[in-house]
């Protein structure tokens, strides 16, 4: 999940803030997955678990897959 060389711990945090200011289950799946990516397994299934059940931007298609097969 790196982009622009910049590092999984700097895009969580960009993601936490991005969900603060406009919550929804896109923006808390992007924590679950940068979470999953620096290994914090039990963190990032509550990001996905809160992902799934959250219905502003519900996820589809394979975000959705991809939440519960983790």
């Amino acid at each position: 999940m790196l982009r622009n060389g910049t590092e999984n711990s700097e895009w969580a945090q960009v993601f936490r803030e991005m969900h603060a200011m406009s919550p929804s289950a896109r923006s808390l799946w992007s924590l679950g997955r940068v979470h999953y990516e620096l290994g914090e397994y039990v963190v990032a299934v509550d990001y996905l678990e809160q992902a799934l059940a959250d219905p502003r931007r519900a996820l589809e298609g394979a975000p959705r897959d991809e939440a519960t097969s983790l």
